[in-house]
């Protein structure tokens, strides 16, 4: 078996371990759980049980293969670029709390054998001339403080960042080792139906691929945990919690709009440690924890 066979059966049999502490009754009856030895083969998951029978399941993951590819890759552009600043060392600034970095949308990667030393320059270059300005600067007193978006002859700086913001208050009252250069958390405006998309996409891909060349029973279950990091929210005005998208789902399996295909049972859960949430979706609406 090859390491990244190994790697996707490993996961595989931890998602299916949280599915079994989130559903406590199954894991009583557990005797053994198994995966086949290419990560290509089928089932992901054989159950045997203590009174000697078997149960099949195939997994599949929630997620929205392009929010997650964008935000992993967003994620680690942040990651290098705190690297080429390094050691922030105290923050000398009376003036203004920390500084906080807003990356460009399109920025697809960071090169920091090229660009890492001429960033860091240019970047504290920028912090102390701000830091001297701030005196003379009555409109950067207010609450709101200073957004610099034009970072002028500092043309490292302009190729990745958006902008770089200063808000106003006294460092002394960061607690001591923090880093107070830091990245804008990711949010904004988004749209609840393409979380919702993926996940009605990834059971329909399930249902449609093994169609009716599966004879035995088998169970199909859905999990999320990177989702809920990397993918657009699932929030919407109908849609509040898990349990929401659980409940969403078993309608969709009780209206037709999604054939169950060969799955005599699916599941859905929240693989988010230590308290992971699991509900039977179809053929009944239930959930499985306590």
């Amino acid at each position: 078996m090859s390491d990244q066979d190994l790697n996707q059966r490993e996961k595989e049999r931890n998602v299916f371990y949280t599915f079994l502490a989130a559903y406590p009754t199954l894991k009583e009856s557990v005797k053994q759980v198994c995966s086949p030895l290419s990560a290509n083969d089928f089932p992901d998951i054989t159950v045997k049980f203590r009174d000697g029978s078997e149960l099949d399941f195939e997994l599949g993951e929630w997620l929205e293969c392009l929010q997650m590819g964008g935000a992993k890759r967003s994620e680690q552009i942040r990651s290098f670029i705190l690297d080429a600043i390094g050691k922030q060392g105290p923050n000398a600034s009376g003036y203004f709390s920390y500084v906080m970095l807003t990356l460009l949308p399109n920025v697809s990667c960071f090169n920091n054998k090229e660009d890492g030393t001429t960033f860091h320059s240019e970047l504290f270059a920028l912090i102390n001339e701000t830091d001297q300005r701030w005196p003379n600067e009555p409109m950067w007193h207010d609450p709101q403080g200073f957004l610099c978006t034009d970072f002028g002859q500092r043309s490292t700086l302009a190729k990745y960042l958006q902008s770089i913001h200063f808000p106003p208050g006294s460092a002394k009252k960061r607690p001591s080792g923090q880093r107070w250069i830091v990245f804008e958390e990711t949010g904004g405006a988004y749209d609840p139906s393409h979380a919702m998309g993926a996940l009605r996409n990834i059971i329909q891909r399930k249902a449609g691929h093994y169609g009716s060349c599966i004879q035995k029973k088998v169970h199909l279950l859905i999990h999320s945990g990177q989702t809920l990091l990397y993918n657009t929210p699932y929030h919407s005005l109908d849609v509040h919690s898990f349990q929401d998208v659980a409940d969403a789902v078993a309608k969709w399996m009780s209206d037709s709009s999604i054939k169950p295909g060969p799955f005599a049972k699916i599941y859905l859960l929240k693989a988010v440690q230590p308290n992971p949430l699991a509900f039977e979706v179809y053929p009944d609406f239930k959930l499985l924890g306590p």
